[in-house]
């Protein structure tokens, strides 16, 4: 399992690294965070969909559910690569780039 101080993975369903958390189903889940930067990117893969959320400071992501994929936060601009997406996906404190999920 990648284990490092900008970079985790687990399979309990919740990924933490510094100030910014992952929350999905218990299956194989990342998160890289660059506060730095105010860039952060998670990405999730599961046998079947779960719902997902991503928070970092000053924003979060919530997806319905989603079966696998990644999130990417960049500077408040979100972008979202997923298949097994369920619902709209919604940003707070950043703006969903449109066209950029299916």
């Amino acid at each position: 399992m990648l284990e490092s101080p900008i970079a985790r993975e687990t399979r309990t369903g919740q990924v933490n690294v510094g100030d910014a958390q992952l929350q999905c189903g218990k299956e194989a889940a990342w998160l890289f965070a660059s506060p730095e930067t105010k860039r952060w990117s998670a990405g999730y893969v599961g046998l079947a969909p779960a719902p997902l959320s991503l928070t970092v400071p000053g924003g979060k992501v919530e997806i319905d559910a989603v079966t696998a994929g990644t999130v990417f936060w960049d500077n408040g601009k979100v972008t979202i690569d997923a298949i097994g997406i369920k619902g709209i996906p919604r940003v707070a404190g950043g703006k969903l780039i449109e066209g950029s999920f299916p």
